[in-house]
């Protein structure tokens, strides 16, 4: 009998956030699929615990697996695997479960808590991307060119192809992933930049309503949804003040004074645990 989940890329930024949230039975075997990798070692607030590499016993005792980094490499340890799979990177083929980026994920669950208040009938968005969406190789790069670019050297450019120190990137690859996410209902135009911050995840979106907005209303709609609403004299939501934080926060919410059937938000999340939460929701679905 199966008595785990088998996480892959335990050592990643994404794998230890899935290790805080997770608190599910069965126990959790860690594990990457790291190339040469042999043993690694995570630290954990209470203990230094191991990561072995992947191998076929692992996955035959795992009830499911998730996935959370080395996608390239786990698709080819876990092609006869038949424990369902939750998948965090895009390269598994037929997941049982596909987790969306951060962008994605954060849209989506704001729309879901517009249900309910008034048809929606077009969102704009632009949404901004922090460097741990590439793992540790994104903020290593980040801090790297903000130190290069401070001592007047040369800026390794592996991970973003351009200056992200400073400076803000258009980001086609998670925009093309985040729009596939989202599907066509209700249309979504989309642009998403590369923001030279580490961690978090924010989004401006304009919102068209098939009706007159009353602010007040709709505001009251979505904190009876549970959304973490910055109204009041309440500062707006901010990539640094969620970190940690379960779901989202929103704020600056107001009606555009050209259309009154529409309103604009600024949202933020901790890109990280907002997946991660996302991956443990979907082991529970799965087993």
């Amino acid at each position: 009998m199966s008595n785990s989940i088998l996480l892959i890329g335990a050592d990643s930024l994404m794998g230890k956030e899935i290790r805080e949230v997770y608190h599910l039975a069965p126990r959790l075997q860690l594990a990457t699929a790291a190339l040469d990798a042999t043993a690694v070692f995570a630290a954990s607030e209470e203990e230094i615990e191991v990561v072995a590499a992947v191998d076929d016993e692992m996955i035959a005792d795992a009830a499911a697996v998730i996935v959370a980094a080395n996608g390239e490499v786990a698709r080819e340890k876990l092609r006869d695997c038949a424990a369902p799979i939750i998948d965090l990177t895009g390269a598994i083929e037929k997941p049982a479960r596909a987790i969306p980026n951060a962008v994605a994920a954060l849209l989506a669950e704001f729309l879901e808590h517009l249900e309910g208040y008034e048809p929606v009938t077009r969102v704009i968005a632009t949404a901004f991307v922090p460097a741990s969406e590439y793992g540790r190789a994104g903020i290593n790069e980040l801090q790297k060119q903000t130190v290069a670019l401070l001592s007047f050297k040369p800026m390794p450019k592996e991970i973003f192809d351009a200056q992200s120190a400073f400076n803000f990137l258009a980001v086609a690859k998670s925009q093309d992933s985040a729009r596939r996410s989202m599907g066509t209902s209700p249309p979504i135009s989309l642009r998403v930049a590369q923001a030279p911050v580490f961690h978090g995840v924010s989004a401006s979106v304009w919102v068209e309503f098939a009706s007159r907005v009353s602010t007040p209303k709709l505001i009251a709609h979505l904190k009876g949804e549970g959304v973490d609403v910055r109204d009041g004299d309440l500062d707006p939501p901010d990539n640094t003040g969620v970190a940690g934080m379960s779901g989202y926060a929103a704020g600056a919410i107001e009606r555009d004074a050209m259309n009154g059937n529409a309103a604009w938000f600024w949202l933020a999340a901790d890109n990280l645990r907002l997946r991660a939460e996302l991956a443990v929701d979907a082991a529970r679905e799965v087993i």
